[in-house]
């Protein structure tokens, strides 16, 4: 069984980013192994991109962090950043409309002494 087959994208990632490294000093244009792990990679890039974007829609910070990690070794990290950034801007947006709806309903109710450091500080708890 690979890793791939097992659902260790982990490693699966760090074997392709090797593969990644060993093809660019060889180049072997006809080998069928060459093929193959082209076929690997393209799959688990498949994979990485379809479960992050599931992650993020279900907002599961742990499982974000696990695929976003993926793309690194893949020669993905401009569109891994991409993904992720926008992922804490949805997060810190959503905070802080809580946040300033939390304030707001605190003054109203007469409070003078709202902790606005604490407010702030909780936009990037987590992150």
């Amino acid at each position: 069984m690979t890793a791939l087959e097992s659902e260790d994208y982990g490693s699966a990632a760090k074997f392709v980013q090797r593969f990644l490294q060993i093809d660019a000093q060889y180049k072997d244009s006809g080998s069928d192994q060459r093929e193959q792990l082209l076929e690997s990679k393209k799959q688990l890039e498949g994979i990485a991109k379809k479960k992050l974007l599931a992650a993020i829609d279900q907002r599961d910070h742990t499982s974000i962090l696990r695929f976003v990690r993926l793309y690194s070794p893949l020669g993905m990290e401009e569109e891994g950043l991409q993904l992720y950034v926008g992922y804490l801007k949805k997060v810190i947006t959503m905070r802080g409309r809580i946040v300033h709806e939390n304030v707001v309903e605190l003054m109203e109710q007469g409070v003078t002494q709202v902790n606005f450091v604490g407010c702030l500080t909780n936009l990037f708890k987590d992150i």
